[in-house]
């Protein structure tokens, strides 16, 4: 992995929002319990069904339970929720990706929630209820957070 500029709604994010940033130093994965897979199930279900989704806007700030947003936002509040479930923020890394446009065959930008677990990575994504391995069929990673430093994002090249 090679260096990446985070996101500029991140880095607005996160001096608008200084707790939501994390510690920095990376910690072991969280454990994978069924329990633990039972809450991210419950919290991916819960935060996709609480804001309704609107076409990304690159101008909005990012928020954390909107009544409407971006995939940004669905990503930002999950990740919240499980800040404040005590779950370590080196664990909760943002993903930026592209995904396939099935409309206009081409891809688009997306932001996902990537967990480090015992079992592997698991993707929580408001395009779907499940959670998913890491990295989805069709996603392309673009930049992920360092889990040694959530400033920190890192590509492929």
């Amino acid at each position: 992995m090679i260096p990446a500029f985070a996101p500029m709604g991140w880095t607005n994010f996160v001096l608008a929002n200084p707790a939501e940033r994390g510690q920095v130093g990376e910690t072991p994965p969280v454990t994978w319990t069924p329990d633990f897979a039972r809450q991210l199930g419950e919290i991916n279900e819960r935060v996709n069904d609480g804001i309704v989704p609107v076409e990304a806007d690159a101008d909005k700030p990012w928020r954390i339970w909107p009544p409407d947003g971006c995939c940004h936002d669905f990503a930002v509040t999950k990740r919240s929720i499980l800040m404040q479930a005590e779950i370590p923020s080196s664990c909760l890394l943002l993903a930026e990706v592209k995904i396939p446009d099935d409309e206009y065959h081409h891809s688009q930008y997306h932001l996902v929630l990537v967990i480090r677990t015992t079992n592997g990575r698991i993707t929580l994504d408001n395009l779907t209820p499940a959670l998913l391995d890491w990295a989805p069929p069709g996603y392309v990673l673009v930049a992920m957070q360092s889990a040694a430093n959530p400033d920190l994002w890192e590509s492929n090249g």
